[in-house]
């Protein structure tokens, strides 16, 4: 790895105790470690991303754990020299280790919980009421992707450009995540929320805020990654996606499918564009 990283973003002062420190260093040493040899498509090193993401979440809340898992959040789905998820627990604790769980994207259950899902952002929004970090992490995750997304392929620019519209913005808002909030706030935030709007379970979460999007595309953000917004086509997998957009006014009067493929009942791609005045 040709770039020198070190904690130098923590003062040993700003943390409540020296062991603090250390689970920081840990958590940064180990990252290092394991992306040794991980290396971007520009030549910087994967862990430069990983460094950035925990030097924001820690600029942002001084939570050692949070700062910990944005070191660690893609040691199990990246390095193989990480086994599974008990490796984290082991080494870091049942904290840190669910936050590091409840972002991983290749899976559907967890380590520690009996709860099984069968759609990833249902998943990591249950997991963010268990733990309100799980979703701050989530969210500056996403905001370096989006900030880095020109230099992506296209097919990775759709997706982050529409996951940041469908689910993340809602979230921010709903979080006042652009705002000096504290973890505590943020959740009061994330619970209030949920019992105002009635939201019985994380399925009718999920479709909340997805009409919540669709009700504010005039004011998205695709422009800020397309010259030329109508070239683009989006994509969505699964029945269950296509007949909640496919079933939403909100939805069907911004958009047009342009192409439906199924090989079976649950085995769906969808292909739309926004309409155009």
């Amino acid at each position: 790895m040709n770039k020198t990283f070190s904690l130098e973003f923590v003062a040993p002062a700003d943390c409540k105790a020296a062991e603090d420190f250390q689970i920081l260093q840990k958590a940064f040493d180990y990252a290092q470690r394991t992306h040794e040899e991980h290396m971007r498509k520009s030549v910087e090193p994967f862990f430069a991303r990983l460094y950035e993401v925990a030097e924001n979440v820690w600029a942002k809340y001084r939570d050692v754990e949070l700062t910990a898992a944005a070191f660690l959040r893609d040691t199990i789905e990246d390095c193989d020299a990480v086994d599974n998820s008990g490796d984290i627990y082991q080494q870091f604790g049942d904290n840190i280790g669910f936050i590091v769980d409840g972002v991983n994207n290749c899976k559907f259950d967890f380590y520690k919980q009996d709860e099984k899902f069968d759609d990833k952002t249902v998943r990591f929004l249950w997991a963010g009421q268990q733990d309100v970090r799980v979703l701050l992490l989530k969210l500056a995750n996403q905001e370096h992707s989006l900030s880095a997304a020109k230099s992506l392929e296209k097919e990775q620019q759709i997706k982050i450009s529409f996951e940041t519209q469908a689910v993340y913005e809602p979230l921010k808002r709903i979080l006042s995540y652009d705002h000096p909030v504290s973890l505590q706030e943020s959740l009061k935030k994330f619970t209030a929320f949920i019992a105002e709007n009635k939201l019985s379970d994380f399925v009718a979460l999920k479709e909340h805020l997805f009409n919540e999007t669709f009700e504010r595309i005039d004011n998205d953000l695709y422009p800020t990654i397309y010259e030329n917004t109508d070239s683009v086509v989006w994509k969505t997998y699964g029945m269950n996606m296509y007949m909640f957009l496919s079933n939403s006014p909100i939805f069907t009067n911004k958009i047009d499918f342009t192409l439906v493929t199924a090989s079976c009942r649950e085995d769906v791609e969808a292909f739309f564009k926004f309409k155009t005045d």
